[in-house]
């Protein structure tokens, strides 16, 4: 038997564990629609299509007043930016989606 051993000393393992995630509000998409366009809403489930709600706010940023808009995310919804109604029926029959009024 000799001093030195010939296989190699085996390496410590330790367990890791995933970190916790954060719960709350997320980021889904970011968009930003066309000047003069609307953000359209449509449900998936019923196919209803209505106008997205949007909400407002107004940031100062170092003296200067900037505003901050986003939609209200619902489940089971689709978003997009259409000109108008004819349009926004036009982009959900090309993905094969139908609209029910």
């Amino acid at each position: 038997m000799s001093i030195f051993s010939k296989s190699k000393p085996k390496e410590r393992t330790e367990e890791v564990r995933p970190a916790e995630i954060k719960k709350g509000k997320k980021k889904v998409f970011s968009t930003t629609p066309h000047p003069g366009h609307t953000v359209w809403e449509y449900d998936t489930k019923s196919g209803i299509l209505i106008p997205a709600l949007i909400e407002e706010q107004y940031v100062i940023v170092k003296g200067e007043s900037i505003r901050k808009r986003s939609v209200n995310v619902r489940q089971c919804c689709k978003y997009f930016s259409a000109l108008n109604r004819k349009n926004a029926v036009r982009k959900l029959n090309g993905f094969g989606l139908q609209v029910n009024d």
